[in-house]
């Protein structure tokens, strides 16, 4: 898709990890960037980006907050009837940045380009991006990008692209909440969406690892369900996926919806010979399920869907559930030198089970 470039400058933020915003500094270029076939051949690499790894998106959560993106745009781009002041504005936005970045101690500098540009339907956007140099991207003394022939995906750690015509009319009407989302995020990989940069927009909702985990499961459940017939191997596809997201929570690894969980259930789907059976995320669209693309997942909703098979083979005894029960309504308990597995029980289930087993309150 051709681009046409309005405006591009890169400022920078100089702070190193785990140190204290005081000893952060913001460098700011006074002239915009000359050489706009590099932002061009950027603005390309971010949106095949979007393309692999831009499901997750948000919307402003407000206008007026100080030292914020919306409110920069606010003020120098949505509320001007004169030229846009593209330098002015870039350099509030990273007046901006530069607070909330120093805020969190964990936080790193980086280069920080913004370009701003208008696609082939004449809508515009601005690319805001926090980026590393490495041997496949380069910036000169000026500020500016040198080398944009290849770039290394590990080069962008993090990335939003607004549709400014979307968040103008937003803007415009405040208490009307738009139907689409216009902030796109772009993630490294194995990069969870920092709080502070979600913080520094601000969103409206920021991304909810707890909400995700539970939509996702509820969801994998339903459609496992409907999709395949067979019990066992309904059973055995639930826990190939619980089991993998407990592998990334104990790996502190964020789920990719696409890289992983739709390989896993695409993967299922043909081992079983059910290529005919709409693919999870078909199921998604048709269903208007939207999840973020990237997330850390919450380990105690996971465990509401955790399976767990407890066997007292002396005994003969299995007791089946979800691990959310182990410690609440399943417990082991010492009575004087006995020792007993307790399962606490409603009304319903102790009248339903005494009336079939009478030996059981002798």
């Amino acid at each position: 898709m051709a681009y046409t470039i309005q405006a591009g400058i890169i400022h920078q933020i100089k702070k190193e990890q785990n140190t204290k915003g005081s000893a952060a500094t913001l460098q700011l270029q006074e002239a915009l960037h000359s050489n706009n076939e590099h932002l061009k051949n950027f603005v390309e690499y971010a949106e095949q980006q979007l393309q692999k790894s831009g499901r997750n998106s948000s919307i402003s959560g407000g206008f007026g907050i100080q030292n914020t993106l919306s409110k920069a745009l606010a003020d120098d781009y949505f509320s001007t009837n004169d030229q846009i002041d593209y330098l002015l504005l870039s350099k509030e936005i990273a007046k901006g940045l530069f607070h909330f970045v120093t805020k969190k101690s964990a936080t790193t500098g980086e280069y920080v380009p913004m370009i701003f540009y208008r696609d082939r339907s004449n809508t515009d956007y601005l690319l805001l991006s926090l980026i590393s140099l490495n041997k496949y991207i380069n910036i000169n003394t000026n500020g500016e990008f040198s080398n944009t022939s290849v770039i290394d995906n590990d080069a962008l750690k993090v990335g939003l692209k607004i549709n400014l015509v979307q968040m103008a009319l937003h803007h415009a009407n405040p208490n009307d909440p738009p139907q689409d989302n216009y902030i796109q995020w772009i993630q490294r990989g194995s990069s969870k969406l920092p709080e502070y940069i979600q913080e520094f927009v601000p969103v409206s909702e920021q991304i909810d690892n707890g909400k995700t985990t539970n939509l996702l499961l509820q969801s994998v459940m339903n459609y496992t369900e409907s999709t395949f017939d067979d019990l066992k191997t309904r059973q055995k596809v639930e826990t190939d996926i619980t089991t993998l997201m407990r592998t990334k929570l104990d790996q502190g690894e964020p789920v990719h919806i696409e890289e992983d969980i739709d390989k896993l259930l695409d993967t299922a789907l043909t081992t079983h010979g059910l290529n005919d059976k709409p693919k999870f995320n078909e199921y998604r669209q048709t269903n208007n399920i939207v999840l973020d693309s990237s997330f850390r997942v919450d380990g105690q909703k996971l465990q509401r869907y955790e399976k767990f098979d407890l066997s007292l083979a002396e005994k003969g005894i299995t007791i089946k559930g979800t691990k959310s029960e182990i410690g609440e309504s399943i417990k082991a308990v010492t009575i004087e030198e006995d020792k007993y597995l307790q399962i606490k029980i409603s009304d319903d289930e102790y009248t339903e089970l005494t009336t079939r087993y009478k030996a059981l309150v002798q």
